[in-house]
């Protein structure tokens, strides 16, 4: 399918470096099939091509992060059609130059919750083949999360402000299975300390969001927040 003819994806390479590469990318069968293509128009629909920061999905197309780029639209996506584009910042850092810079930033009335969304390759992790199951694999992606992001940021928010981890589940019943294993069991980290709250999701042609708290500020936005 040539990607030109989708609207919303053309626009996206109208707008980017190096568009005639990565226009390449997404005519590639092997990387893209129709049905995500289709699916990616339909994400970059609720994209400001003037005022939002987009460069970011151009350059992970180039390096090869296919599904970290697209797991991250589909939930920027879908926080949009919740909450209304004027509420849902994206690539936004939490204090000034060389901070944190959060995926998603949803305004919820008098709350501010600061989303870094995650994708777990596991290709990269297990290779080709079949393997042992570790029921660490996936859990333990929270505590390599909180000290690359979350450690840096705590100190920068109020008590109204949320910090969430979103994490893209690509074998959703095992990954959750492993983690639901760290939460019960424990790890490097307290969660509680630096997040409010977790949101898995998984199946990006046709999503299916959840979200777990840790905090109580973060179960007052159950309801709201996906």
């Amino acid at each position: 399918m040539n990607p030109r003819k989708l609207t919303h994806i053309s626009t996206f390479l109208d707008n980017i470096g190096k568009s005639n590469d990565i226009e390449a990318i997404l005519s590639n069968r092997e990387r893209f099939t129709e049905k995500d293509l289709k699916a990616l128009n339909e994400y970059l629909s609720v994209i400001n091509f003037d005022q939002d920061r987009y460069a970011v999905w151009g350059q992970m197309l180039l390096n090869g992060d296919d599904m970290p780029m697209i797991t991250e639209l589909c939930l920027i996506h879908h926080l949009r059609e919740v909450h209304g584009q004027e509420n849902v910042d994206i690539h936004k850092t939490i204090s000034g130059e060389g901070s944190t810079d959060f995926d998603a930033v949803v305004q919820l009335e008098d709350t501010t919750a600061w989303i870094e969304i995650t994708y777990e390759d596991l290709m990269k992790k297990h290779g080709k083949g079949p393997g042992m199951y570790d029921p660490k694999m996936t859990g333990y992606q929270i505590d390599d999360k909180i000290e690359k992001d979350f450690q840096s940021a705590k100190p920068f928010t109020d008590e109204n402000d949320l910090l969430v981890l979103a994490l893209y589940m690509e074998a959703g019943p095992m990954q959750s299975i492993s983690t639901d294993y760290r939460l019960r069991e424990g790890g490097k980290h307290d969660i509680p300390e630096f997040l409010d709250g977790f949101i898995k999701f998984s199946w990006i042609w046709d999503p299916d969001f959840d979200y777990i708290p840790f905090t109580e500020s973060g179960a007052s936005v159950a309801d709201d927040i996906i």
